[in-house]
């Protein structure tokens, strides 16, 4: 990068690290997927405090469980939320 001086552009970018002897991958719109709801709709809807991400401030999965477990804050308890549903089992 030092020897290009300035990096205006992706492709700017991907020369210079080309160049550092490293592997560049231009992400394409099909490296992408839609990832299906996993949690029952149902069980979403009767939930008075739903998980969203962008509340959540810790979270804790356990193996072999299908829960998680959530605070929305770190005064809180944990809460607890049945995230798959059967199918994706």
């Amino acid at each position: 990068m030092r020897n290009m001086k300035k990096i205006y552009e992706f492709n700017d970018f991907q020369t210079s690290v080309k160049k550092a002897k490293c592997e560049v991958k231009a992400m394409q719109i099909k490296d992408f997927q839609e990832w299906k709801l996993g949690m029952n709709p149902y069980a979403l809807k009767k939930m008075k405090n739903k998980p969203y991400l962008d509340k959540m401030v810790h979270v804790k999965f356990m193996h072999g469980s299908q829960m998680i477990n959530f605070r929305n804050s770190y005064d809180n308890d944990f809460e607890t939320a049945d995230f798959l549903k059967s199918s994706l089992n």
